[in-house]
Order: structure tokens, then C-alpha cells, then sequence
């Protein structure tokens, strides 16, 4: 299931969405479909080559970015703790 709500709105969809629709997979394609429709330009290829088109997409459009990039850093932390710990806990 293609999910183009924009983030975080698709993330949560989809969350909510797998325990209702079991071997349904989820894809969420964001900007992508305005990337296809020519709404919005991609960052420059070298950009694209060093994983940072985040950050084009951000500086691009700060005031519906920010807060947005912001609010995952935020929160990137605890989720990195807690994968580390159910790494841990299950040996690997």
C-alpha cells in the first residue's frame, strides 16, 4: 500500500493500519509524487550522492521543513537506545 499523506501523517497511518490488514505492506512515498508531478525539484545530484537531499529539502523550505526535521531528531535518541537494547537482549 503506497502511503502519500506526507510525514508524519503516513508514518502513523500506517502503524495504525498493519494490525488491521495483516501481509499488507506499507510504503510510505511522501514527496515523491511531487517530485513526479514537477511541484517540487530534486536536491543536485551531488547533494542526492551524499545522502543529504534532506537537508536541500529543509534549507529549500524551512518554515514547513524545520520543525518537521527537528521534531525526528528529537526523538532519534530514545528510538537508537531502544533498538540498541533489543539488540542486546537478543544477542547480536
Amino acid at each position: 500500500c503506497l502511503v502519500a499523506l506526507g510525514a508524519p501523517k503516513q508514518e502513523r497511518f500506517a502503524a495504525r493500519a498493519a494490525p488491521r490488514l495483516p501481509g499488507t505492506g506499507f510504503l510510505s512515498i511522501g514527496a515523491s509524487l511531487d517530485f513526479v508531478a514537477g511541484r517540487q525539484r530534486r536536491a543536485p545530484r551531488w547533494v542526492r550522492r551524499i545522502a543529504s537531499e534532506w537537508i536541500w529539502r529543509m534549507l529549500s523550505d524551512p518554515a514547513r521543513l524545520g520543525r518537521r526535521y527537528l521534531d525526528c531528531l528529537l526523538i532519534l535518541p530514545g528510538l537508537t537506545r531502544r533498538a540498541l537494547c533489543q539488540r542486546l537482549r537478543r544477542g547480536g
